[in-house]
């Protein structure tokens, strides 16, 4: 897989890529994995640039990885995206408050994923700034979250369950 910014100009990059095993970081305007093909592939792909200003802008984008197919996109820069998203405590046992700025009571929802990229649970029509995620049938380790609103992922963050 290769990625690169279209903001060359920015003083920092930081590539976040989830779908297929341990999240891969990278910092820099490109970004390139080999990754063995095994089957399609949903990934998140998200990169954070700070501009010369300081000024930092996160842009999310899930794709479809196939096989034999070069697919070729823009990374939507989305007119809504929260600014501060908390998950406490963290680790934790049973449960744990996933917290976010809603001031106007926009419908989200909110998807689990396992580091291996499996949806484990998704929680459904979220109006609130907050939501309760409970362990149940959750084995411990780490999780990782997607806040959507308006079709497409808000917030990303991961979680540990004890």
């Amino acid at each position: 897989v290769f990625f690169k910014a279209m903001n060359s100009n920015a003083i920092s990059y930081e590539w976040t890529i989830i779908g297929f095993g341990f999240p891969i970081h990278h910092y820099g305007d490109t970004m390139s994995h080999y990754y063995p093909f095994t089957n399609n592939n949903m990934w998140l792909v998200a990169l954070e640039i700070q501009g010369s200003t300081g000024c930092q802008h996160k842009l999310t984008q899930q794709i479809l990885v196939r096989f034999g197919v070069t697919t070729v996109i823009g990374i939507d820069d989305p007119s809504y995206q929260i600014s501060e998203v908390k998950v406490f405590p963290n680790p934790f046992a049973q449960q744990a408050t996933l917290t976010f700025d809603n001031p106007k009571q926009m419908e989200h929802s909110l998807t689990i994923i396992t580091p291996m990229g499996q949806v484990v649970r998704t929680i459904k029509n979220i109006t609130t700034e907050n939501v309760t995620i409970n362990k149940e049938y959750l084995a411990g380790g780490i999780y990782f979250y997607q806040l959507w609103a308006e079709n497409r992922a808000v917030a990303v963050g991961k979680f540990i369950i004890k």
